[in-house]
């Protein structure tokens, strides 16, 4: 996840990218900010709950680290959706 976040927000910094322009990416870049910022309260919030089932017992460590990874994997593969659309090299490492 880091890996990828990384990548794109390197290329939406881009100063010079004849392909994209530089407010478009300046905007993209600002909406990713905050879209990842409440991602992660919401990824907090909702696996806080789901593991509230195991409350208080032995899997409730587990619980929260099986959703936070299911949730991770589903935002890795939406902002790849999302971004190789714009910029097709970002898939290619």
């Amino acid at each position: 996840m880091n890996r990828l976040y990384g990548k794109i927000v390197a290329k939406l910094k881009q100063t010079e990218d004849p392909d994209h322009d530089i407010e478009e990416r300046k905007e993209l870049l600002k909406r990713l900010v905050t879209s990842e910022r409440a991602w992660i309260a919401y990824r907090e919030a909702e696996c806080s709950h789901a593991s509230a089932a195991m409350l208080g017992g032995s899997g409730q460590g587990t619980m929260l680290a099986q959703c936070r990874l299911s949730m991770r994997a589903d935002r890795v593969n939406n902002l790849f959706r999302f971004y190789k659309i714009r910029f097709p090299d970002i898939a290619k490492e």
